[in-house]
C-alpha cells in the first residue's frame, strides 16, 4: 500500500495527460461531425470552435 501511495502523483499525472488527448480527439471529432452534417468544409483550426458555434447557431435560427 506504501508503494502505491507513493506513486499516485505519478498516477494522476499520467491520468490527467490521457483524458486530455481524449478530450482532443472527441473535440476534433465532433467539429468534423458537424461540418459534415452542415456540408461545410472545416475551417482552420484557429477558428473552428467559434466556426461551429456561430454556423449551428445559425442553422438554429433559420429553423425557427
Amino acid at each position: 500500500m506504501a508503494s502505491l501511495t507513493s506513486h499516485l502523483g505519478e498516477i494522476d499525472t499520467v491520468l490527467d495527460e490521457l483524458f486530455g488527448k481524449f478530450s482532443k480527439i472527441i473535440k476534433h471529432i465532433t467539429i468534423l461531425e458537424a461540418s459534415s452534417q452542415l456540408k461545410l468544409d472545416p475551417p482552420k483550426l484557429g477558428n473552428s470552435l467559434f466556426w461551429m458555434v456561430e454556423e449551428l447557431r445559425s442553422t438554429l435560427w433559420k429553423a425557427q
